[in-house]
């Protein structure tokens, strides 16, 4: 279980770091995330540039925390946290019938969907279950570095395709939205 470890922390970095460079590469980004953010109409807009900061710094802090042996199991935590959170957030647009676009790896992304729960919770359980193992009984240094490095390429690779989600969707869904990406049901 201990390579499965390394491959979900993979697949965790993976996520957050593409996250993070994409809402931050350039002004571009940045504006569509915050504007992503006001279509919610959760926050009133003063408040929009501090949750936009709060949730970067929270996407690179698990990142830190994900990286570092004896931060792993709070790493886990927060990163669970973070993907929790943020299915909350696309249920509440759902229900709320609002059309907010998903703008989580900084990119023009399809409107949110139930795909972005699945999403969102297959990472959350991705984190909780590697930290209930650490917790209850691997250790992460009981393992080959073959076996890690197998673990982290495959773990890389993964969440490459979770960055993918929504071309994914429309690749195996074929139902064109709006935005010409899966289908705004599944």
């Amino acid at each position: 279980m201990v390579a499965v470890v390394y491959m979900c922390r993979a697949v965790l970095i993976t996520v957050f770091t593409a996250a993070v460079i994409g809402k931050a590469r350039d002004r571009d980004a940045s504006t569509r995330f915050r504007n992503s953010i006001d279509e919610l109409g959760v926050v009133p807009p003063r408040l929009t540039p501090v949750i936009q900061g709060t949730v970067l710094a929270a996407e690179a802090g698990s990142i830190l925390l994900l990286l570092l042996p004896e931060t792993v199991i709070p790493g886990l935590f927060l990163a669970a946290s973070i993907l929790i959170v943020f299915t909350a957030v696309v249920g509440f647009s759902l229900v709320s019938g609002r059309q907010t676009t998903c703008e989580c790896f900084g990119s023009h992304g399809a409107p949110f969907s139930v795909r972005h729960i699945v999403r969102n919770l297959a990472l959350s359980t991705l984190a909780l279950v590697s930290a209930v193992e650490l917790l209850t009984s691997a250790r992460l240094h009981d393992v080959s570095a073959g076996i890690v490095l197998v673990s982290i390429v495959a773990g890389a690779l993964a969440g490459f395709a979770f960055t993918r989600w929504d071309d994914l969707a429309y690749v195996l869904v074929g139902h064109a939205t709006d935005s010409g990406r899966g289908d705004a049901q599944w």
